[in-house]
C-alpha cells in the first residue's frame, strides 16, 4: 500500500453525479522515496509509515488520533523489553515482598501480582525509548501530554469533548510524524528533510 506522491484527486463514486474530493496532505513519505528505501527498511518500519500515512489521510479527528498513535506504538514494539539489570530489580522486589510480615496473605498475594506484573514492559514505557533513541527528547513533554489524552479519550478515564479530541490530533500528527520519520532518516537520510515546514507543531507544544 503506497500512497501517491503529489496530493491529487480520487474519485469517491460514479454515475450520474460525480463526486470528487481532495486528497489530504502532505504524505509522510512520496513513493519515490518509499520505494527507493523498502529494501532498506524493515516490515515494522514500512508498516508505520503506511499506517501514519493513513492517519494523515483521515478527515476525522479520532482515527486520524488512533492511527497515528498506532504507527508509533507499532514501531516501539522492538524497545519493548527491560534490561537484564532491569529485571533482577524486579525479581528482588518480588523476594521482598514474600518477607514482609506487616501484610496479610491477601495483600501480600496483591502486591506480589503487582511486582510480578512489572515484568510486562508497558507500551508508554517503550514508545518513550523509541523517543529518546531517535534523540528527539524535547517532545517527551509532548508525547506524555498525547498519551495522558489518549487514556482519557480511549480508556473513558473522562469524557472528552470534540475541542479535546481535536487538540489531542492536532498534536498526535505532527508529533508521531517527526517520530516515525526520525525512524526512517536513519537509513534515508534525506526522509525528514523539511520536517519543520512539514509537520509544524502546534502552538500548544512543548517549546
Amino acid at each position: 500500500m503506497i500512497y501517491p506522491e503529489d496530493a491529487g484527486m480520487f474519485f469517491t463514486g460514479y454515475g450520474p453525479k460525480l463526486i470528487v474530493k481532495p486528497v489530504l496532505s502532505p504524505f509522510i513519505l512520496s513513493a519515490r522515496k518509499l520505494l527507493e528505501g523498502a529494501d532498506k527498511l524493515d516490515g515494522k518500519l514500512l508498516d508505520a509509515v503506511v499506517l501514519m500515512n493513513a492517519g494523515i489521510q483521515n478527515e476525522e479527528p479520532i482515527a486520524r488520533l488512533a492511527l497515528a498513535l498506532a504507527a508509533v506504538e507499532m514501531l516501539a514494539q522492538s524497545k519493548k523489553t527491560w534490561s537484564k539489570p532491569q529485571l533482577a530489580a524486579i525479581k528482588r522486589l518480588g523476594s521482598f515482598v514474600k518477607d514482609l510480615e506487616s501484610l496479610t496473605d491477601d495483600e501480600r498475594e496483591e502486591v506480589q501480582n503487582a511486582a510480578d506484573g512489572m515484568r510486562n514492559f508497558g507500551v508508554n514505557e517503550s514508545c518513550r525509548r523509541l523517543i529518546k533513541s531517535l534523540k528527539l527528547d524535547n517532545h517527551l513533554g509532548d508525547w506524555r501530554r498525547l498519551y495522558t489524552a489518549r487514556s482519557h479519550i480511549f480508556h473513558g478515564v473522562k469524557f472528552a469533548t470534540a475541542a479535546e479530541i481535536n487538540a489531542a490530533a492536532e498534536l498526535a500528527v505532527p508529533l508521531c510524524a517527526r517520530i516515525i520519520l526520525a525512524a526512517v532518516a536513519e537509513i534515508l537520510p534525506t526522509a525528514n528533510a523539511g520536517i519543520d515546514a512539514r509537520f509544524p507543531m502546534p502552538e500548544s507544544a512543548t517549546p
